[in-house]
């Protein structure tokens, strides 16, 4: 492509309005290319040195260099040819899964078609200002989070030179949330409703507040005589190191804890074998080495899917006894803390 030159284009009034006639960029099927396009400044009784004055103003970021030629690109090619690959898979999974649904089913049916260089400060304050309200200021938030991340990758990337997301405000909740919990006695009662291992699961999320993902994947050396080593987390088929630095820790649990750990090593269970209502014992513990996971799926002894586990054997037991739970209440118990 060309280099830029100094433009400088009188205004001319046409009808209504005040043009003026100026090169741009356009990013067509990935390819930049230049285009003489005639843009509206104003309503045609503004006096012709305001409309200077504006149309200096708005010919400064391209006469300055401050507008780079990438910011022609459209935000759906930006974020699918350049965010994507490089910036988004290098993210843990559990940060794609939450992001990729924003972007395909929030930012770009609302900015898809729309150029880098057109998501200025007033355009993504008006998007997100009028957000729907009756989503939690949390998934409001993490659109903006989303938002953010791309637009800054787009000015690491060199798309754009000024962040347009600094300042953006949203409208914050007129009543407080609170969040859903469970008390120790429906906790006692949810445990013992439970089928194994997922009792023991419960039990050990309540009394230490590990996240499911660390619970996942807890193996047999983490497990002392009076504590647990976090080491690993283990989320929808994705190994990493735990979400946090401190949670890379080694915590101080009560005996019952252990003691339970250890007692799914001589359990074993009934369950479903192949078609025909045919069933079957299995193990809890297949294994129970240094490396070997505590809690193993019981067909195959590999980790477990905390959605399966979540939705097929704790959910029915607590709706059969009036109870509202996931992971994140159990997180939320911790007993001791």
């Amino acid at each position: 492509m060309a280099a830029r030159r100094f433009q400088n284009p009188s205004p001319e009034r046409v009808g209504d309005w005040w043009y003026i006639r100026l090169r741009q960029d356009v990013s067509e099927d990935g390819i930049l290319t230049r285009k003489l396009k005639r843009i509206k400044i104003a309503p045609a009784e503004t006096p012709f040195r305001q409309v200077q004055r504006m149309v200096a103003e708005k010919l400064r970021p391209m006469n300055q260099g401050l507008m780079t030629a990438g910011s022609a690109t459209r935000l759906t090619e930006f974020v699918n040819n350049i965010y994507i690959p490089n910036k988004l898979s290098l993210l843990k999974k559990p940060t794609r899964d939450r992001y990729l649904p924003i972007i395909d089913n929030v930012l770009l049916p609302q900015f898809g078609s729309k150029m880098l260089s057109e998501l200025n400060y007033v355009t993504l304050q008006t998007f997100c200002a009028s957000l729907d309200v009756n989503l939690s200021y949390e998934s409001r938030d993490k659109i903006r989070d989303v938002l953010a991340s791309i637009v800054q990758h787009a000015i690491k990337s060199k798309y754009l030179t000024e962040n347009p997301m600094v300042g953006i405000e949203l409208v914050h909740d007129k009543t407080t949330r609170e969040k859903p919990t469970i008390t120790p006695e429906e906790f006692g009662r949810l445990v013992d409703a439970t089928p194994e291992p997922y009792a023991t699961m419960l039990y050990v999320a309540g009394w230490t507040g590990l996240r499911v993902s660390e619970l996942l994947a807890l193996k047999w050396r983490s497990v002392h005589s009076d504590s647990i080593t976090i080491k690993e987390r283990f989320c929808r088929g994705d190994w990493d190191v735990p979400k946090t630095k401190a949670s890379a820790a080694t915590i101080g649990v009560i005996p019952d804890v252990i003691d339970r750990l250890h007692r799914l090593k001589t359990l074993t269970v009934t369950g479903r074998h192949g078609g025909q209502g045919a069933v079957r014992e299995y193990k809890v513990v297949k294994s129970s080495g240094e490396d070997d996971l505590v809690f193993q799926g019981l067909r195959s002894g590999g980790a477990m899917s905390d959605k399966n586990v979540l939705s097929r054997f704790i959910r029915p037991v607590a709706k059969r006894l009036g109870i509202t739970v996931n992971w994140q209440i159990l997180q939320r118990l911790n007993y001791l803390g």
